[in-house]
């Protein structure tokens, strides 16, 4: 049993990158919580996976976060059966070596759009007065290589930059509705994402992890609490969780 133990019973949540990963880890654990929650993703199969180790609490839907309309109309329809939404998790995304002398620009774009304009436009639609309650808290996922970027991965690292940095100003728009919003960095977490980067960067130096490679339930540990009321005081702020690469 968990030392620390949440009831989201009677909220909602929207997660995007809800397929696999950290993303897939907070459905669940919000899930398990009470919470009904709607995964975001573009795998249709691992979707109806996940939905099926909770479907009452779990609901899915294929949408790509790069695209406006495709979140309105999922929200939307979420919202009309479910209720409104209490806040969202922007966990989707993808890496790309993008090395400066051989960079593909429209994998590097991607990228961008992913991260950063996906998550500008989830932040958008789950803070609106039509679908968001008042004093909804909301979590974004950058990244350590926001702050020390790894070679080759310069478009990946910009596009989390960005999005912590955008944080804080959204931080300070949505205040005055009571709606919070954070971005948290993780280090290197053992997800399907970092098996891929592993293939062409190689392993990663377990070494510089002084509490060992992260899981996704470590980080989404972390953001259950920033979505509780118990982080009601927290907003506009980045949290490292890295075991203590940083340090």
């Amino acid at each position: 049993m968990k030392q620390v133990c949440y009831n989201f019973s009677g909220q909602n949540f929207v997660v995007s990158g809800a397929s696999s990963g950290i993303g897939r880890q907070v459905v669940l654990d919000l899930a398990a919580a009470g919470a009904v929650v709607l995964g975001l993703a573009r795998r249709s199969e691992a979707l109806e996976e996940l939905r099926a180790m909770a479907p009452e609490n779990i609901k899915t839907t294929c949408c790509d976060v790069c695209n406006k309309g495709s979140i309105e109309t999922a929200v939307g329809a979420f919202v009309a059966e479910h209720g409104k939404v209490h806040g969202c998790v922007h966990a989707a995304g993808n890496l790309i070596a993008t090395p400066l002398r051989s960079y593909d620009a429209v994998a590097a774009h991607s990228l961008m759009e992913t991260h950063f304009w996906g998550g500008v436009l989830l932040l958008q639609c789950c803070t609106r007065s039509q679908y968001a309650v008042k004093g909804t808290s909301s979590v974004v996922l950058s990244s350590i290589d926001a702050k020390v970027a790894s070679k080759s991965l310069f478009a990946y690292a910009s596009a989390k930059a960005a999005l912590a940095t955008a944080v804080k100003t959204f931080a300070k728009e949505l205040a005055p509705k009571g709606h919070r919003v954070v971005s948290v960095s993780p280090g290197w977490v053992a997800t399907e994402l970092t098996q891929r980067l592993s293939e062409f960067a190689g392993p990663v130096k377990e070494e510089v992890y002084p509490l060992g490679v992260g899981q996704p339930e470590d980080v989404a540990n972390l953001i259950l609490f920033l979505l509780s009321d118990n982080a009601r005081w927290i907003s506009g702020t980045d949290i490292v969780i890295d075991g203590g690469f940083l340090a």
